[in-house]
C-alpha cells in the first residue's frame, strides 16, 4: 500500500458533499431509517476519503455502502461535480457479477480497505457496514477516467 494521505481540498471537497438528496431516497424509497441513512453517508464520503489517497489502489466496497454509492450517483449532476472536484474526473461505478468475480476482489478488500479505513479513521470498520467475510462483503469498486490509462 502507497499512502493514506488524502489532500486537504480532497477531504473538504468529500466533507462538502451536500448527501441530503441521496439519504432522503435511501428513506423514502427504500425504507432505510433515517439513522441509518445518516450512518451510511458518513460511511461513504469515508469511502470516498479511502479511494482519493491512491487511485491506483482498488478499494473494493461492502453492499451496504454500495447502496449509498448508487443513491448517490442517482443524482448525477451533483455526483459528477463532487467526482470532478475530488477525482478530476468521473469515479466510475464497476460491480460485480458473480460470486466468483466478488471472490477475486476480497483479497483487496481485506488487505487493502479494511486496513486503510482504519489507518485513516483510527478505528476498526464497523461489521454493520463493513463485514470482513460473506456475500456483503467486496461486491463492487471503482475507477477514475482520469486514471484509466486513456488519454481520450
Amino acid at each position: 500500500m502507497q499512502t493514506t494521505q488524502v489532500s486537504p481540498a480532497s477531504v473538504l471537497a468529500i466533507q462538502a458533499v451536500n448527501l441530503t438528496a441521496p439519504k432522503e431516497f435511501l428513506v423514502k424509497r427504500r425504507g432505510v431509517s433515517p439513522v441509518e441513512a445518516d450512518e451510511l453517508a458518513v460511511e461513504y464520503t469515508r469511502f470516498l476519503q479511502i479511494c482519493a489517497t491512491n487511485m491506483e489502489v482498488r478499494f473494493p466496497v461492502s453492499a451496504q455502502v454500495d447502496e449509498f454509492w448508487h443513491a448517490h450517483m442517482l443524482y448525477s449532476k451533483e455526483y459528477r461535480e463532487m467526482c470532478e472536484e475530488v477525482f478530476g474526473a468521473l469515479f466510475n461505478h464497476n460491480p460485480v457479477t458473480s460470486e466468483e468475480q466478488r471472490l477475486l476482489l476480497m483479497p483487496d478488500y481485506i488487505n487493502n480497505t479494511l486496513p486503510t479505513y482504519e489507518r485513516m479513521f483510527g478505528q476498526e470498520p464497523s461489521q454493520k457496514f463493513w463485514p470482513k467475510a460473506g456475500p456483503n462483503a467486496a461486491i463492487c469498486t471503482g475507477d477514475s477516467d482520469n486514471d484509466s490509462g486513456d488519454d481520450d
